[in-house]
């Protein structure tokens, strides 16, 4: 009786451990670095963040170092059959979030990656199954693509919107694989489909990268020595975005794992739930954060016939920029039905994102 987890010491995969640890199970991490240096990032977060884990690392997790985009993980054949025959169930949440990324690059560890990492859990023997161990998956809500209106609900998975960015589309291609293997009889999977995830915690070295702070660090290097510049974004001045704190994602989904049904009820053997915050976030919001750290304005207007040289250079944040015509929103009614730990947080604002950026 294990559980394994891929991506425990990136961003959300840190903020998932106090919840996988609360239950009995061992737990065995999946990751390429060594032990120690493992053990030092799970430790030195755990500090930061006010949890305590550090001292039940030695005896409830166990380091397998592993590569999600290899064959057998990287394992041997006989290294790879022993650690498949203890495992009950098997989270995978490590993954390439570059939007704006080379597509074959994030095909490898998103897609492949994620092949792998289902070849493992279709493997196991102890969950008492013929059909392996479960697979908890963490997906994104962008597969949704460039559908811009109306509800998205959670069995929906489609491409014909097309995607925003290469990311979006290497993660729908993510949940295909999950589904396909899903349907082997005796299988059963579970996808969690967050919104953007956020902290308020100040980037440090124990601290990983979350997806704001890498468009936030893109345009402080594009706007540079430009003091009280104005920046025009195409946009709408009524869109949104759903953004989640990253440790009340980590709570749905630990909490969703423990009372959802056993065997997937929708496409394919598969569970999909939507956590997302209650609260849609105004896009101006974002951009009043980004606005007061960056000491500039924006403005968001329909078109730019004329650009400035400024916004030249900013366009090529298309991938976030792109979220500024969005107005859809993310049906999680399964999820409110099951747990009662739903996003709780009161309404985000721009001192809670600014908190995450640094000085």
């Amino acid at each position: 009786m294990t559980v394994a987890v891929t991506g425990a010491t990136g961003f959300l995969g840190l903020h998932l451990l106090p919840g996988l640890l609360a239950g009995p199970e061992p737990l065995v991490v999946l990751a390429r670095g060594d032990a120690s240096a493992v053990f030092e990032r799970i430790a030195g977060f755990a500090g930061v963040a006010g949890t305590d884990l550090a001292a039940s690392l030695p005896d409830r997790v166990r380091v397998v170092r592993a590569d999600v985009t290899r064959p057998l993980l990287g394992l041997s054949p006989l290294e790879h059959a022993a650690l498949a025959d203890e495992l009950t169930e098997v989270w995978h949440s490590a993954g390439d979030v570059t939007q704006d990324g080379d597509l074959e690059r994030l095909r490898r560890v998103n897609v492949e990656g994620t092949r792998n990492v289902l070849a493992l859990a279709g493997c196991a023997r102890s969950a008492g199954s013929a059909g392996g161990a479960r697979f908890l998956h963490i997906s994104t809500a962008f597969v949704a693509g460039r559908r811009r209106h109306g509800t998205v609900y959670d069995d929906e998975l489609t491409d014909e919107y097309g995607f925003e960015t290469p990311y979006e589309r290497s993660k729908y291609e993510a949940e295909l694989a999950v589904r396909d293997w899903a349907r082997e009889p005796g299988r059963a999977a579970v996808v969690f489909r967050p919104s953007v995830l956020s902290t308020h915690l100040p980037p440090g070295p124990y601290v990983p990268t979350h997806p704001m702070l890498f468009a936030f660090r893109a345009l402080r290097a594009i706007v540079g020595e430009h003091p009280g510049a104005v920046l025009r974004v195409v946009g709408r001045p009524d869109s949104h975005v759903n953004v989640m704190p990253a440790e009340d994602a980590a709570a749905v989904m630990t909490a969703l794992a423990r009372r959802a049904p056993a065997e997937g009820t929708l496409a394919g053997g598969v569970d999909t739930y939507h956590v997302v915050h209650r609260h849609e976030l105004p896009f101006t919001a974002v951009l009043e954060a980004l606005a007061e750290a960056l000491r500039i304005r924006f403005t968001v207007v329909p078109e730019i016939p004329d650009p400035s040289p400024l916004e030249a250079k900013a366009r090529m944040l298309s991938a976030a920029w792109a979220y500024a015509h969005h107005r859809r929103r993310y049906d999680d009614a399964r999820v409110r039905a099951i747990v009662d730990v739903g996003p709780s947080r009161g309404r985000l604002g721009p001192e809670y994102l600014l908190g995450g950026m640094g000085p």
